[in-house]
């Protein structure tokens, strides 16, 4: 994940946002690391015995990720091992190949 602080904006920061909003915390959804985004990663991070800097980076998005579970938002939407097995037999393709693109496009 990329590295968000206070004044970045994106994509990134959005999705943070909705985390910490998963957690409890009343943030808006705008994309900016703005002061409200500030004080809840610095709490999230005190209360996560994690560096209190309001900077998230490789260990507060872990923590995040674990507390909230984003992945099981999605569902099934993940190919499974048969899903990539069955088309490689279907268009004849070899099962390396298939999950050499399967990896490359998740």
């Amino acid at each position: 994940m990329q590295f968000v602080k206070l004044k970045s904006r994106g994509a990134a920061v959005s999705f943070l946002q909705e985390l910490l909003g998963k957690l409890g915390y009343q943030v808006p959804s705008s994309g900016y690391f703005g002061d409200e985004t500030d004080v809840a990663v610095k709490d999230f991070q005190a209360r996560n015995n994690l560096v209190v800097d309001g900077q998230v980076g490789l260990k507060t998005w872990t923590l995040l990720f674990d507390k909230t579970r984003p992945a099981d938002t999605f569902g099934d939407i993940f190919l499974s091992e048969q899903d990539l097995v069955d088309f490689g037999k279907k268009y004849q393709v070899e099962l390396a190949a298939v999950k050499a693109v399967n990896e490359v496009e998740s």
